[in-house]
């Protein structure tokens, strides 16, 4: 499930760290969104609805570098 979710949270503009060989890496940041995804889903919150707002709460900060 944690595929789909990083998938679908890229899609929709949520940003990963990643390697030089793409990979993606995921850093506390990214497990505190996961968290909070599963919350709004486990509340009834419509899979796209609560993709959509992880990606709203959790928008990267412009200049911040993550490796």
């Amino acid at each position: 499930m944690v595929n789909k979710y990083a998938r679908t949270l890229e899609e929709a503009g949520y940003a990963f760290a990643k390697d030089e060989k793409k990979h993606q890496a995921f850093v506390d940041h990214d497990i505190v969104a996961f968290s909070e995804l599963l919350d709004f889903l486990n509340r009834g919150v419509e899979y796209q609805c609560a993709i959509n707002a992880v990606v709203e709460q959790y928008r990267p900060i412009p200049g911040l570098v993550t490796r």
